[in-house]
């Protein structure tokens, strides 16, 4: 690796170089789940524009004219279609997300075994069970939420607003502006949540392996417990807080 991709790597954060071998992938997932949402949305529109047809029709509902009829019926079909081909499309993107979080979790859990392979042994001693468990199992699973469903529900989420949007506009630009007025509001109000949630990632972090170590260290010492009665020391790891 040449000096530039080395710096342009370290510039990177550690979530974009993790995702970096699947993220044309979870792009691909993003827009099928979006635009399926789409798809699925149309019925609704079908529906308001079937009871529009329905209001503005000079006949009876059951004396509807022919014209009337026919358009009915198109709308109806291309109503269904739409579902299905939406419910089609939103499963194709769910699917491929988990194709692509099975190849990166294996990739992962393959590198930190190997990794764990070759180190010493005396990184085991100063480390407790708890540890390896970490970060064999929980921080790559921790994964799973983001990369199989994170993706897809940002894109069922902006396809379902684009969708909208663009039908708000269709009918009236004034009710448009007036319905999208709160959402800058909803996204100040989500990065600051979002600020406050990683200032305390840390601890928790910390505290979960603590809490793990406490477990291992409960489970593996039960046949020790059971033969010696060390009544009230045996789960003392799981008081993780002075304030406990």
């Amino acid at each position: 690796m040449s000096t530039h991709d080395t710096s342009r790597s370290q510039g990177k954060s550690p979530i974009s170089q993790v995702l970096a071998p699947i993220r044309t992938r979870l792009f691909a997932a993003a827009m099928l789940a979006g635009i399926g949402t789409i798809l699925t949305m149309v019925p609704l529109a079908g529906m308001a524009h079937i009871a529009k047809i329905l209001v503005s029709d000079p006949g009876a509902a059951w004396e509807l004219s022919t014209a009337s009829m026919r358009e009915i019926g198109w709308v109806v079909a291309a109503s269904i279609v739409s579902l299905f081909v939406g419910m089609g499309c939103m499963f194709l993107g769910e699917l491929v997300a988990h194709l692509a979080d099975n190849k990166l979790t294996y990739q992962l859990r393959l590198a930190v075994m190997r990794r764990l392979s070759q180190a010493p042994l005396g990184w085991f001693t100063s480390r407790a069970s708890g540890d390896v468990k970490q970060a064999m199992q929980d921080d790559i699973a921790t994964l799973h939420s983001l990369t199989a469903h994170f993706y897809t529900a940002v894109g069922r989420a902006f396809g379902a607003l684009l969708i909208s949007v663009v039908y708000l506009i269709m009918l009236d630009w004034k009710i448009a502006v007036i319905t999208l007025l709160p959402l800058p509001g909803f996204f100040l109000f989500l990065r600051r949540l979002m600020q406050a949630s990683k200032a305390n990632m840390g601890e928790f972090i910390a505290q979960l392996e603590r809490m793990n170590n406490a477990i291992n260290e409960f489970v593996c010492g039960i046949p020790v417990v059971k033969a010696f009665g060390t009544t009230g020391q045996a789960y003392r790891g799981y008081q993780l807080c002075p304030c406990i």
